[in-house]
């Protein structure tokens, strides 16, 4: 799973909300590790969903949402290969939020039913709205269906960012609505705030939360992003950052809520399936050497353990 600092780009606050709607089946049901200044809420409508959540396992089901907080490591996963999920996740501009109810704040789900029930039909609304600006963009099923061949590796979108590109990869991220379904977005996001701060604003103060570790794993989960292809290993990364390997795997598992080996070789799978869909003639050897894999034998094992198949079975059925 790639990981990286999400880049906020909200059209300079001018509509400081960006909304996407899910629909996916089984190993496309991915978001990979990240995190982001801006805060995050995610609503599951169909189906069930697998998160991590500053290495907190959260399964959510169709009617149930979550929210993530400003930097917090999180990843969304199928719970099974069989599965099929649709959901919504509506990001607010972490700049808007302390403009508008104040610096540092923590958002949390709410303990009663009623409220929680009143936060997630906002989120089916904001999914509404985006449905209709996919259905003006010329996408009659009403979802971006561009998001389905989406580049989900966030190292990848940063360099395309900063080089500039103007393809449709990077066209995907960006905000084309109308001017009234703006106003639109922008006036249930208003009334959004306000349901926040009657029922969601948690009594902690944000930069409480954030630790020396989560500043360490961030790190490391960024090295491993930088390195994976290497043969790089828990003791090697530790003595690389100053700490002990005990320590460092406590504290990696805590926050992301896998050991650090099956981290690695999870990012080591990841960026093979990628490069297997963009080169699917190549090499398995090529593809286990370019992704830190010491040989074939080795490869084909953790693909098989993920996937339940084999790489060529997994090409040779249309990679899915």
């Amino acid at each position: 799973m790639a990981a990286l600092y999400q880049l906020e780009n909200f059209e300079n606050n001018r509509v400081p909300i960006k909304i996407y709607n899910h629909k996916q089946d089984g190993e496309k049901i991915y978001t990979p590790l990240h995190w982001h200044r801006n805060i995050e809420f995610n609503l599951a409508t169909v189906g069930r969903v697998m998160s991590y959540v500053n290495g907190e396992k959260i399964i959510k089901n169709a009617g149930e949402w979550n929210v993530i907080n400003t930097t917090v490591i999180h990843s969304d996963h199928y719970v099974e290969k069989t599965d099929h999920f649709e959901g919504i996740t509506v990001q607010i501009s972490k700049s808007f939020l302390d403009k508008w109810l104040g610096e540092n704040l923590v958002f949390q789900v709410p303990k009663r039913p009623e409220d929680r029930e009143r936060i997630r039909e906002i989120l089916l609304q904001f999914g509404a709205i985006e449905r209709q600006c996919n259905i003006e963009a010329g996408f009659s099923s009403g979802m971006d269906e561009r998001l389905n061949y989406a580049n989900w590796n966030l190292n990848e979108r940063k360099k395309q960012h900063m080089n500039g590109a103007d393809s449709q990869e990077v066209d995907i991220w960006s905000d084309h609505s109308s001017r009234i379904l703006k106003l639109r977005k922008m006036e249930l996001t208003f009334h959004f705030l306000q349901e926040l701060e009657r029922c969601c604003i948690a009594d902690v103060d944000v930069t409480k939360l954030q630790s020396k570790s989560d500043a360490a794993v961030k790190d490391v989960i960024q090295y491993i992003e930088e390195h994976f292809s290497e043969s790089i290993t828990l003791n090697q990364v530790a003595k690389h950052f100053g700490y002990t390997p005990s320590h460092l795997s406590r504290t990696f598992k805590s926050r992301v809520g896998a050991n650090f080996h099956d981290y690695l070789q999870n990012v080591r799978i990841t960026h093979s399936v990628e490069l297997l869909r963009s080169k699917p003639n190549m090499l398995l050897l090529d593809c286990a050497m370019q992704n830190g894999f010491s040989n074939v034998k080795s490869f084909i094992t953790e693909f098989h353990r993920t996937f339940g198949c084999t790489p060529s079975e997994w090409v040779r059925n249309g990679m899915k």
